[in-house]
């Protein structure tokens, strides 16, 4: 699978722009929301769509749980006949921002959903790592570590040389190689890498076209 993988990234790369999703890297992602309650620690599962010119991040336990609602609803008008009252046991709240990557076009959006979605094109991040010659091993991937400062805090990172994709978790972009894992150094943010899935021969696989087409009325653009 990380052959297959490594050739599709280099294959694709100059090919016809296509946002259909290859792969998806599971992340576990834990954030000290309050630093006075150190023993809170927020925790969430996330994933990382990995297309031929596109990357999303986004929030596994939300995609989940919007699955468990559809099966409720079908399953209650299944068992009434399409009428009566139907009643959602939803889960814990989840995070609904997305971020998008194009590195081609040196392009990142953020979605945001409140009542409506909202499409807000950013600067592209700009993180001047220091890449070290310190190597570890997740599962199958061997990774490269390198450091940075960014939006405040100090990181450390594991990126996979083999995997040529310059994207990883929430903003952590930019390195020769997919991001694997990562955390502040105070452990306050971490990204922890939970496997890998190919998903280029499911009869219905992710993509990240819907996803990054503008709502009614167009995208919010930030400049600078």
């Amino acid at each position: 699978f990380l052959i297959s993988l490594v050739l599709f990234a280099f294959i694709t790369a100059n090919a016809q722009k296509t946002d259909t999703a290859s792969a998806i890297v599971h992340y576990k992602f834990s954030h000290l929301r309050d630093t006075t309650k150190p023993q809170e620690m927020y925790n969430e599962n996330m994933m990382l769509l990995l297309g031929k010119n596109a990357t999303a991040y986004k929030s596994y336990d939300r995609r989940l749980a919007d699955a468990d609602i559809k099966k409720q609803i079908h399953d209650q008008m299944a068992a009434n006949g399409g009428g009566g009252k139907i009643r959602i046991t939803s889960r814990r709240g989840s995070t609904s921002t997305e971020y998008y990557l194009f590195p081609n076009e040196n392009k990142f959006v953020r979605k945001e959903k409140l009542i409506n979605s909202y499409l807000i094109e950013e600067p592209m991040p700009v993180i001047n790592w220091q890449i070290s010659s310190d190597t570890a091993s997740f599962g199958s991937l061997h990774c490269q570590k390198a450091t940075t400062h960014f939006k405040g805090r100090d990181y450390t990172a594991w990126f996979c040389p083999d995997l040529p994709y310059h994207s990883g978790p929430w903003k952590l972009c930019g390195l020769p190689g997919l991001i694997v894992e990562a955390h502040d150094t105070k452990n306050q943010v971490v990204f922890k890498y939970d496997g890998i899935e190919d998903i280029s021969k499911m009869a219905k696989p992710e993509t990240t076209k819907e996803a990054i087409q503008p709502p009614q009325g167009g995208a919010i653009r930030l400049i600078g």
